[in-house]
């Protein structure tokens, strides 16, 4: 355990134990240990590692198994919990906060607001799959957070009439400003990591999706993983004159609207 930065003794009784991994912030390391096998792991990072003796009979490696289904179905309960949870907040703070019509962050950004909404001085995107509030995330003018347990994978926020195709980016400025100079429908995923969840989603309703990736080395990636599920193409900025940006609406800033939406259409 230590080789993978777990400093933990463990104690062989049979039961799964959890931990904080070096840069956890809640328990998602585990392990289990019985006589001389066992297994320990990440949840967050499906890190799964298992260790047994050639001793070890075959009814202790089925008890094993059982302890490790045991403990994924149980963090499973778990998280679908705090889930629902964050999703009766989300949708109280939703109905307390107000349209946002003037704020820093859309001004720096130069993005409508799209029906996002403001609370306590920051930006409010609820993070929805058809209609339904999952969770939310604050926007300040430089800072991004979610709300704690609330559900992030497959969760989006749409931009404009949908039609039979769509864009998809990773955060709300990104999808404002495709919307804004293509015309098009699109939604913010909220992170590179969700891109191929909801690509997913729009794939399996008869969409057409195109990737407006992130010019980076996660976004470039993640947007590989969408097309393997079904989008039709990635397209990310290309800042090749030495001006300095990552996404598309860097590219707009730098590069203007009109030409924006031909390299887009292009696309």
């Amino acid at each position: 355990m230590l080789e993978y930065g777990f400093d933990v003794h463990p104690v062989s009784d049979g039961v799964i134990h959890r931990f904080k991994g070096p840069e956890d912030k809640q328990q998602n390391g585990w392990y289990v240990y019985h006589g001389d096998h066992g297994a320990f792991g990440n949840w967050k990072t499906n890190l799964t590692v298992p260790w047994s003796d050639s001793t070890a009979s075959r009814i202790d490696k089925d008890e094993y198994r059982k302890l490790v289904e045991r403990e994924r179905a149980e963090r499973k309960r778990e998280e679908t919990v705090k889930h629902a949870d964050a999703a009766r907040q989300a949708r109280s703070l939703w109905a307390q906060s107000a349209p946002a019509t003037e704020h820093p962050y859309l001004k720096r950004k130069q993005v409508q607001p799209h029906g996002i909404r403001v609370l306590e001085g920051r930006l409010v995107v609820p993070m929805t799959i058809d209609t339904h509030i999952h969770s939310l995330q604050f926007i300040t003018d430089d800072v991004k957070k979610f709300m704690p347990g609330g559900k992030v994978k497959g969760c989006y926020y749409p931009i404009g009439k949908l039609t039979n195709q769509i864009w998809i980016a990773e955060g709300f400025a990104t999808a404002a400003t495709v919307h804004e100079v293509t015309g098009q429908a699109s939604v913010c995923t909220f992170n590179a990591g969700n891109l191929a969840a909801v690509t997913k989603h729009f794939v399996a309703m008869g969409l057409q999706v195109y990737i407006a990736a992130d010019n980076d080395k996660a976004g470039w990636e993640a947007a590989g993983k969408a097309r393997l599920v079904g989008a039709e193409c990635r397209v990310a900025p290309d800042f090749n004159d030495g001006r300095v940006g990552t996404d598309w609406n860097d590219y707009c800033a730098l590069y203007g609207p009109e030409h924006t939406r031909e390299v887009l259409n292009g696309a």
